[in-house]
């Protein structure tokens, strides 16, 4: 998304004829390119995938001060925060990041 937000163009070919899309590695690539840059519920969903599978790039890449706490509402019921998906997992690095970065440690889910 930071690409998009500074004007990135998704559809330029690279010497191969593809663009960016058909060389995603995961659904969250994949979501982001999609997304429009302003899209946070995109945003906010791939944020909370990349911290229960620990892709701590990802991560760093997702993560504003705006999302840093929101509760998924899609995950589970429970309304988990970034922060409670990534402990949830054992994604030290991830958890570390958040903490960094503003997660609030005693939010509750």
């Amino acid at each position: 998304p930071v690409l998009l937000l500074n004007g990135a163009d998704r559809n330029i070919l690279n010497n191969s004829k593809k663009k960016a899309i058909d060389l995603a590695k995961n659904d969250t690539i994949r979501a982001l390119l999609f997304a429009e840059p302003s899209d946070s519920e995109s945003r906010d969903k791939a944020l909370i995938q990349a911290c229960k599978a620990g892709r701590l790039a990802e991560v760093r890449a997702l993560l504003t001060p705006q999302n840093a706490n929101r509760p998924d509402e899609t995950l589970d019921s429970r309304r988990s925060q970034p922060l409670h998906i990534a402990a949830g997992f054992n994604k030290l690095e991830v958890v570390q990041h958040l903490i960094a970065n503003g997660a609030n440690i005693h939010g509750k889910d």
